[in-house]
């Protein structure tokens, strides 16, 4: 929460376990990722200085990661607003100038993409398109939602581009585009926070279904999450985070091809 410069954590039961940051002495934390063994990463800014830094459980610095290694062409200006761990890599995402740096745990540089590049943006469109929601899923794919183009984006391990979805109001479409996650059975969740809806693509990103929009106060749906058989979903206006159980039948079954059991809890 940047405004109230804090980091807050959670148990599987919706309860706070830990605060920690409004000491100041991080900075104000704009994004972070959990390591498998319970550390942090955590971006912040501190002092009008940007940093990368790994923390304990309990938000105690461990120590500062500095990216190395980075392709020039990549490294310029690069200022990484976003991080996701999968497997004990890190992926840092630099929305507005669309590049994605993959590094080991200490920083060091693995690979590197420049989405614009690859979607064939030029240096004006790159600044008026960004990147909207990013994530890394099960098999290594980046996850990526563009809002001005109104489409989600999956780009694998070898940097091969695929694009799903259009502009529209009805099912299946994006309106204005925000999160994309995806489970370990390879579903993907993409919000749409004009329509208050989350979207399910199953695993060759054919359209499955939605929901959200039938539960009351599921209102401006962001950032999603989805792991362990459930799926987070950030709210606007302070409303919390909704949880659910998703499960997507096969398409051979001739009736109701989602099903849902949501929860709304105000955290």
């Amino acid at each position: 929460d940047p405004a109230q410069r804090s980091v807050r954590i959670f148990g599987s039961k919706g309860m706070q376990t830990f605060r920690f940051g409004d000491d100041d002495a991080l900075g104000t934390a704009s994004a972070l990722a959990p390591m498998a063994n319970g550390d942090l990463i955590v971006i912040a800014m501190n002092k009008g200085k940007h940093e990368i830094l790994r923390c304990n459980f309990r938000g105690k610095k461990i120590h500062a990661i500095k990216l190395s290694d980075i392709p020039a062409p990549v490294a310029k200006d690069f200022r990484a607003d976003r991080v996701v761990v999968r497997y004990n890599k890190l992926y840092f995402a630099d929305t507005s100038r669309m590049r994605v740096v993959v590094t080991t745990a200490k920083g060091q540089h693995l690979r590197s993409y420049d989405l614009a590049i690859m979607l064939n943006l030029d240096a004006r469109k790159r600044e008026e398109t960004g990147i909207t929601g990013f994530n890394v899923d099960h098999a290594e794919n980046l996850l990526f939602t563009i809002q001005p183009l109104f489409m989600g984006f999956v780009v694998s391990p070898e940097g091969k581009l695929k694009g799903f979805g259009s502009k529209g109001s009805r099912p299946g479409k994006f309106n204005i585009i925000g999160g994309i996650a995806s489970d370990e059975a390879g579903n993907t969740y993409v919000t749409d926070m004009l329509r208050g809806v989350v979207l399910v693509f199953d695993q060759h990103l054919r359209f499955r279904g939605e929901f959200g929009s039938e539960i009351e106060g599921f209102r401006s749906p962001r950032y999603v999450a989805a792991g362990n058989g459930k799926v987070f979903v950030s709210l606007g206006a302070r409303r919390g985070i909704a949880t659910f159980r998703v499960s997507v039948s096969p398409l051979d079954k001739p009736k109701k091809q989602l099903a849902i059991n949501g929860v709304l809890r105000k955290l």
